[in-house]
């Protein structure tokens, strides 16, 4: 067998049962990683070289949407200044915390007896536009306003995320708890980083209100009480669809109508005052609730 050993600690055998041609694979694969050790070993060590020179030229490329104002604005290095690690430090902080950027990296070279600096940046894509797919019963311009992403801006993982809670969350106050969202990101523009935005929307079905109880009024009928409200249960007459938006409406409508009548130690009791949602699957014979 062969074995070998890593600088780093890390360490493989080869026994016999390998063909030749693995042996190879695997001693060619041993020999770039040691030769990657070196190479990165190399760069770390040139970049510390330059640590304590006189910043002679500030340079940014990669940057498509942001301009080199804004990135100046954003940095600490500025020519004049000393070359210290604290300041990379910051500076590369600052710049992944900007949100601009998914790939930060700080070169330096030396330039008329000082160094130059290069800032090599990888942008997020950002929103050429929005589209909504299936949108029938609740208006895009509703939604669009809604969203923190914003033509032009830039598009990140929790803004994605965000929009689509919040797109979901509206279909719920209209009483369409069975939306689902789906999120499409186009092919980025190479020139200008810039990508189609389209959330695919699923709005499923309404959800009829069966039975609306009210329990502790004793001094007033359900009936009136069902009457100031603006949910209904479904009729003949009535829609009856639920929304949770109308729900928490009728709760502030019940107790201020009830302390109007002169109950002013009214209020709703919160551990009661819940919704539930039913359903049944007639071909599977299964049951569920949501609440």
């Amino acid at each position: 067998m062969i074995h070998c050993k890593y600088p780093g600690g890390f360490s493989f055998t080869l026994k016999r049962i390998f063909s030749p041609i693995l042996k190879g694979i695997l001693l060619a694969i041993l020999v770039g990683l040691l030769f990657y050790s070196g190479e990165l070993t190399q760069i770390l060590s040139k970049r510390s070289d330059f640590l304590g020179k006189t910043i002679k030229e500030v340079k940014f490329k990669g940057n498509k949407n942001t301009p080199d104002a804004d990135l100046e604005s954003m940095i600490e290095i500025k020519v004049g200044k000393i070359l210290t690690k604290r300041i990379l430090d910051r500076d590369l902080k600052n710049l992944f915390n900007s949100g601009f950027f998914y790939f930060v990296d700080i070169q330096a070279e030396d330039f008329q007896d000082g160094v130059r600096i290069i800032f090599d940046l990888k942008e997020r894509p950002r929103v050429r536009e929005i589209e909504f797919v299936g949108a029938d019963e609740v208006f895009p311009a509703d939604l669009r306003d809604k969203l923190p992403l914003k033509d032009n801006e830039v598009i990140t993982p929790q803004k994605i995320t965000k929009s689509r809670d919040l797109i979901l969350q509206k279909y719920r106050d209209e009483g369409f708890f069975l939306a689902y969202v789906k999120v499409e990101l186009g092919k980025p523009d190479p020139k200008t980083n810039l990508v189609r935005v389209r959330f695919i929307i699923d709005e499923g079905e309404e959800i009829p209100v069966s039975k609306i109880n009210v329990y502790g009024n004793e001094s007033i009928e359900t009936s009136e009480i069902l009457s100031i409200m603006e949910m209904k249960e479904e009729g003949v007459f009535e829609g009856g669809n639920f929304k949770e938006s109308s729900f928490e409406k009728d709760k502030d409508t019940i107790v201020a109508y009830l302390k109007s009548k002169g109950y002013l130690d009214a209020e709703l009791i919160r551990e009661g005052t819940n919704w539930e949602i039913h359903w049944e699957n007639p071909e599977k014979k299964i049951e569920g609730s949501l609440s």
